[in-house]
């Protein structure tokens, strides 16, 4: 192995020195690394990975912007809508009430929905759920709705409340 090493290029994976002796080395490394660099960025896989996510995260949020989109109306709506629950009574286990709907908004709404929550003297919920309120109330004026059906409780309530969820505009 004495003497001054050269490379031949005609030989890919060969080096040669002066005396005749040939030693092998593999190029295989630069080939991959060659090979590798040729390749375009957008075809390895974590580049293929993070555009996945990044798709994926554009349709999540092109979706949700569509269903705010949709339901916009029906949201500022009820956030100009205010209840008043007078009346709260019992009939046999079932809880009823008059609902007095004011509506602050420049067009008239119909097809309220009112979520509503009992909770009983212990402090707990009795009863929950959603009413549909389906009746006109005109821009900027007031109307009760008479004896409306709450559900069925099991003990005495202690407090009532209601929001409305939705309200249409027609």
């Amino acid at each position: 192995m004495s003497g001054r090493r050269t490379q031949d290029f005609s030989q890919d994976d060969s080096t040669q020195y002066e005396g005749g002796e040939q030693l092998t080395s593999h190029s295989s490394f630069m080939d991959r690394q060659a090979r590798e660099n040729a390749e375009p960025a957008l075809k390895k896989f974590p580049v293929i990975v993070l555009l996945s996510i990044l798709g994926v995260g554009a349709l999540v949020g092109l979706f949700f912007l569509v269903q705010f989109l949709m339901t916009y109306p029906q949201t500022s709506a009820a956030k100009n809508v205010q209840l008043t629950l007078v009346n709260p009574k019992i009939e046999a286990g079932t809880a009823f009430v008059d609902v007095q709907v004011v509506n602050d908004n420049n067009a008239s709404v119909k097809q309220m929905t009112m979520h509503y929550t009992i909770t009983g003297a212990s402090g707990g919920t009795i009863s929950d759920g959603d009413i549909s309120l389906d009746q006109l109330v005109a821009a900027g004026s007031k109307a009760v709705i008479p004896h409306v059906k709450l559900g069925a409780i099991s003990e005495a309530p202690k407090s009532l409340h209601a929001d409305v969820t939705q309200a249409f505009c027609p």
